[in-house]
């Protein structure tokens, strides 16, 4: 009884070639991984209210897989909530710099539309500079991200429309 709680599992001989080349291991490594599948089984809507909470959450990974996959799923990245808040918006609000980058790098490739406006007529850029300008006179507690983020977006505009990023803009200190 005491021999077979502790027994060893064997080591063969180029074990790591005989389980990578072996149909049996390939089959039960296929079936055992977890894979993020991208809420496959739901409605499309439902994807894209993923993306969208993934965007406000910041969560950098589910927000790239959704991008990559978008064509194949058909999520449309630039979907819009109720108020008229895309995801780029979300993680704006928010001040997830990796999420906005992610979104920014990849707008040409997706046909992400960095540019769009919510229900009130603002822009992601817009809704960073209206926050600046809060902390500026005081009405919003100061967070970096904030410069870093009017960055990222004024140079993906300046890009888009061929043009020099803005220098009027409001200093931090």
């Amino acid at each position: 009884m005491f021999r077979l709680l502790f027994k060893l599992p064997r080591v063969v001989q180029d074990q790591r070639e005989k389980f990578e080349s072996e149909d049996l291991f390939k089959k039960h490594v296929r079936e055992g991984e977890v894979r993020y599948t991208l809420h496959r089984d739901r409605p499309v809507h439902e994807r894209q209210a993923k993306f969208q909470a993934g965007c406000r959450d910041g969560h950098t990974e589910i927000v790239n897989s959704m991008i990559t996959s978008s064509k194949e799923f058909g999520i449309d990245l630039n979907t819009r909530n109720e108020d008229g808040h895309t995801g780029l918006m979300f993680a704006c609000i928010d001040g997830h710099i990796e999420v906005v980058s992610l979104i920014v790098e990849n707008r040409k490739k997706y046909r992400i539309n960095i540019q769009q406006k919510d229900n009130s007529g603002l822009t992601a850029l817009d809704m960073v500079n209206n926050k600046i300008r809060g902390m500026v006179n005081g009405s919003i507690t100061f967070k970096p991200s904030l410069q870093k983020l009017r960055d990222i977006l004024e140079e993906a505009y300046a890009a888009d429309n061929h043009a020099q990023p803005s220098s009027k803009r409001l200093k931090l200190q």
